[in-house]
C-alpha cells in the first residue's frame, strides 16, 4: 500500500510541530498519549486479511499465548517463537509442513518484535485518530466488537480521498482500514491497500508449544 497508513501520523505531527514553531497554539499529543492508545491483551490471536489494489489478498496473523510464546504468519511464511527462559527459540516449517528448529536459533524479545513489526504497524494504525484532521464518525461493529470509526478526508466530497479507521473500543487496536477515491463525483475505488480483521481472540488461546512435535 502507499505509506499513508503507517507514516501519516508521524508526517502530519511533524508538520504541526513546525507550524507551532511558527506561532500556532496547537498542542501535540505526548509520546505517552500515543503509546497508551493501543493496549494488547495478555494473550491474543488476531488475523487480518489485507487486500492489495490489484485484488491480491494476504493473511497476516499474530498469536501470543499465556506462556508468552509467539506465532506469526505473513502470507505463506509461518514462524513460531517458543520461550526458553528470557529468550525465544525460532521454529519454521520444513518441507513436510512441520515446525522444526535449527541449532543456535535463540533470540531476545526485541528481535521477535522486529520480525513481527508488520503486524504491529497494522494493529496500531488506530493511532492516526490523533491526526488534527481526523474526525470521529460514529460507531460500527467488527466481529461483534464495538469500534469507533475515524475518518480523514483529503480534498472535497466530490473530488478527494477518504481514509477510514475502525478502532476497537476495548483495546484501541485497529480492526479495519478502508480508503476511497472520488473525482467529479465518481467513485474511483480504493486508494491502495485496505484491510479488515477476520479473527480476534483474547481468551483461552491454545498453547503454541503444542504445534511442535515432542514439545
Amino acid at each position: 500500500m502507499k505509506k499513508f497508513g503507517t507514516m501519516l501520523l508521524g508526517v502530519v505531527l511533524a508538520a504541526v510541530a513546525l507550524a507551532c514553531f511558527a506561532g500556532c497554539n496547537l498542542q501535540l499529543p505526548s509520546v505517552q498519549d500515543i503509546n497508551s492508545l493501543v493496549i494488547y491483551p495478555e494473550q491474543y490471536s488476531i488475523t487480518y486479511e489485507i487486500e492489495a489494489k490489484d485484488g491480491t489478498v494476504t493473511t497476516l496473523c499474530k498469536t501470543v499465548d499465556a506462556q508468552g510464546n509467539v506465532y506469526y504468519q505473513n502470507g505463506a511464511t509461518e514462524q513460531l517463537y517458543l520461550k526458553n527462559g528470557e529468550q525465544y527459540v525460532l521454529y519454521q516449517k520444513d518441507q513436510n509442513g512441520e515446525f522444526v528448529t535449527l541449532p543456535g536459533s535463540s533470540y531476545v524479545k526485541t528481535y521477535v518484535d522486529e520480525q513481527t513489526k508488520q503486524f504491529s504497524e497494522y494493529a496500531e494504525m488506530s493511532k492516526n485518530q490523533l491526526m488534527p484532521t481526523a474526525r470521529k464518525q460514529g460507531e460500527d461493529e467488527v466481529l461483534g466488537r464495538t469500534c469507533d470509526v475515524y475518518v480523514i478526508t483529503v480534498g472535497g466530497d466530490k473530488t478527494g480521498v477518504k481514509y477510514s479507521y475502525y478502532v476497537d473500543c476495548a483495546t484501541g487496536i485497529c480492526l479495519g482500514y478502508e480508503s476511497g477515491m472520488s473525482a467529479a463525483g465518481f467513485d474511483l475505488g480504493a486508494d491502495g491497500e485496505i484491510f479488515r480483521c477476520t479473527g480476534f481472540v483474547t481468551e483461552n488461546v491454545p498453547c503454541l508449544a503444542e504445534l511442535v512435535k515432542g514439545e
